[in-house]
């Protein structure tokens, strides 16, 4: 596992062209000839994971503007969040995430980078070109062609379109989009969190409205401060039972609002003293300017909309305040202001993404800083699944450090991003992201990071009928779902806390990004254990048979016979009648023996002396008491997940490779070690560190060849 905290945002690197980019485009240039790529090419298998609906084919811009006697061109007159049109797919999700580039000339010059062209009358066109996107952590780039997907007998592209005909920013950006998911159709449906996020690399908070129905003057505060700060806002509306006019997934309502749709929200205004007649007394208004990224004539319909009579009450100093002119706001353009008891009550969630402070349009407002960690869930060692499971505490555990920013109030703000690796482009392989969320709890003092397992089951309980919270228990997500990610906002009493991310089930493997938000540096260095004796722990080895060494001598003659030596078959039968008596004692094999003799043989004769096989007895019965401590059912298994306490029980602390190395090596299907494995793995163990003692001097080991290898022969 990999982490890397910084104590600010990102920082976007000047996007500059790779090798490969330099090197086709020189090709392309040279040869005269427009590129093609081969990994996105111009068919089917581009567009579609199923049956394509019709015939599609392709042309480049320099084709389509041509017929129309204009000069083809990424942008005409800058980008504007008006261009872009939705084609067929149902990808309005993109479509709001490149609207919303067009207010941040900073940020959609960082995705689609200057001085590209689609214009075959420049000099260095050759029909390739560069988009860039945040994939966890990383700008990626990606490569396309330019020529787009078009459908016999349309006068406009088959997807996403300008409302400029010779105008090819938005489809390209799509098709450099489709390129990184697989295909057009795997963009098929989606959440605008996710896009704003790769196109920013910022964090994006969701909000079911419904759940917020009994705060709304809290919502409108997080709406009204995050526009304030630059951030970029998307807001939904769920699809109505029986679809309706426009499709199966988006119907319009009597009002012009859209079902199963996604918006821009571009604005928040407040009008104080807003009189609507003479009886009436000054009255503020709460408004929202929401775009319908199709950018015609659907708007809505009611109060504040375009064509809405309260426009005339208003001053002109309030018309100037809300608006920015004070000319008449009616425009068939796709934007329009609503009353914020209007919007809550028509739309179904909210998206917002906290920008990077670099991109952010506001600099007066106080900058986020960012703790950012990668991980991985491993099935059987770190896969613990959600607090109502016994294995919970194993996860990994991240801790943070919250402080007071000094504002209104004496918490800290905390937004915690929990990403999994997108699914999105083997949707045609049935892949499915995961149920993944998080835990937030205290780090109370006398328990140590990372948090044990007493810590959960005498603090850490979550509560499973009530909303009540044990003492070392803080915060928690809203919810799991399976989405690709999970974000929550949490306002925490300054201290200490551990973040725990996970599925909602155990065993899950999938890989991770985990990113925390807040208004001071909070982020802490993870904590990667180093192999190491724990000098605290001893081992306890209790003598054979202290009230009479001579009747163990004896033992051990009948069992070794003359020559007073034990080999592997003689101490399967000497050690497992000698065992026999005690507690929940499962019988060891000859495979186990033999390993035994290897490892306890000092002179390599293959066999045991009395001393030796002395020892044997010692260490197997003091690692049997650790086994059955860990073997709760008395089934001779041990959960994987509880290796890392079982080692430390034997004095062992070890690095987290080390940890899976031996978890690989020795767990079976159903991650489970059995007593055999355990005992021997423990008797590895010690003679790894006892080699170590004995060949190292200050720490560090200093071995020849020859020992070096007897060593590992032993292993």
């Amino acid at each position: 596992m990999k982490s890397h905290f910084n104590v600010q945002l990102d920082r976007r690197p000047k996007m500059e062209p790779s090798t490969e980019f330099l090197q086709k485009r020189q090709h392309c240039i040279k040869t005269g000839r427009a590129w093609e790529d081969p990994n996105f090419p111009a068919a089917d298998q581009s567009l579609f994971f199923t049956e394509p609906p019709c015939k599609f084919i392709w042309r480049r811009p320099s084709d389509i503007a041509g017929e129309l006697n204009l000069p083809a061109e990424l942008f005409v007159g800058g980008a504007d969040r008006f261009d872009l049109m939705q084609g067929a797919a149902g990808n309005c999700w993109v479509i709001s995430g490149a609207s919303a580039l067009a207010e941040r000339p900073a940020i959609l010059n960082k995705v689609l980078p200057p001085g590209q062209t689609v214009n075959p009358a420049d000099s260095h066109y050759c029909g390739i070109l560069r988009f860039y996107f945040w994939r966890y952590g990383v700008w990626e780039e990606v490569l396309i062609d330019d020529r787009l997907p078009w459908v016999q007998g349309m006068t406009h592209l088959a997807f996403v379109h300008s409302k400029t005909p010779n105008e090819f920013w938005g489809a390209l950006l799509e098709k450099a989009y489709a390129k990184l998911h697989g295909s057009y159709e795997s963009l098929t449906g989606g959440s605008i969190c996710d896009s704003l996020t790769d196109f920013t690399g910022g964090i994006c908070e969701s909000y079911d409205i419904s759940d917020h129905r009994d705060k709304l003057d809290r919502l409108w505060k997080i709406i009204y401060q995050s526009n304030k700060k630059g951030a970029v806002i998307g807001a939904g509306i769920n699809q109505d039972e029986g679809g309706g006019q426009g499709g199966a997934f988006e119907g319009i309502r009597e009002n012009g609002l859209v079902t199963g749709h996604a918006y821009s929200v571009t604005d928040a205004k407040e009008i104080c003293d807003f009189v609507r007649d003479s009886r009436s007394p000054p009255t503020r208004v709460r408004l929202v300017r929401v775009r319908n990224p199709w950018g015609n004539d659907i708007e809505w319909k009611g109060d504040w909309s375009d064509s809405s009579p309260l426009w005339k009450l208003l001053t002109p100093q309030q018309t100037q305040e809300v608006l920015g002119f004070a000319e008449d706001v009616e425009a068939p353009d796709g934007e329009f202001f609503m009353p914020f008891d209007e919007f809550v009550a028509n739309f179904d969630n909210i998206d917002i993404c906290n920008m990077n402070p670099e991109e952010s349009n506001n600099t007066d407002q106080k900058a986020w800083t960012v703790a950012t960690y990668e991980g991985k869930w491993t099935n059987g060692f770190n896969a613990g699944g959600s607090c109502m499971e016994p294995t919970h505490w194993t996860n990994p555990q991240y801790k943070v450090i919250v402080e007071d920013a000094d504002d209104d109030d004496d918490t800290g703000t905390l937004i915690v991003q929990l990403l999994q690796k997108d699914k999105r482009k083997e949707k045609h392989q049935m892949h499915q992201v995961k149920e993944i969320g998080f835990f937030i709890y205290k780090q109370l003092e006398g328990y140590p990071f990372p948090l044990p397992k007493k810590f959960f089951t005498e603090v850490g309980q979550w509560k499973k009928k009530s909303s009540k919270k044990t003492t070392g228990t803080a915060a928690k997500c809203a919810y799991f779902a399976p989405k690709r990610q999970n974000v929550c906002r949490f306002e925490l009493d300054p201290g200490p806390y551990v973040v725990i991310p996970c599925c909602w089930d155990p065993d899950l493997e999938a890989e991770f990004m985990l990113r925390i938000f807040s208004e001071t540096d909070c982020g802490q260095p993870e904590l990667d254990s180093e192999t190491k004796r724990l000098d605290d722990v001893q081992l306890c080895l209790q003598p054979v048979s202290p009230a009479d060494s001579r009747a163990f001598k004896q033992y051990f003659q009948m069992m070794a016979g003359e020559d007073m030596a034990m080999d592997a078959f003689e101490l399967v039968a000497a050690i497992n009648t000698l065992l026999n008596a005690d507690k929940n004692f499962k019988p060891f094999s000859v495979d186990a023996c033999r390993q035994m003799v290897n490892l306890f043989d000092a002179d390599a004769s293959g066999k045991l002396d009395i001393d030796e096989f002395h020892k044997v007895v010692q260490h197997v019965r003091a690692y049997q008491t650790i086994f059955h401590a860990f073997d709760t059912d008395g089934s001779g298994t041990m959960s994987t997940y509880e290796l890392r306490p079982a080692i430390e029980a034997m004095g062992y602390q070890l690095h987290e490779k080390v940890l899976k190395t031996i978890l690989f090596q020795h767990a079976n299907e159903e991650n489970e070690v059995t007593q055999d494995t355990f005992i021997i793995m423990a008797i590895k163990l010690k003679t790894l560190f006892d080699a170590f003692d004995s060949h190292s001097k200050e720490g560090i080991l200093t071995v020849n060849l020859g020992s070096f290898v007897s060593i590992c022969s032993k292993m």
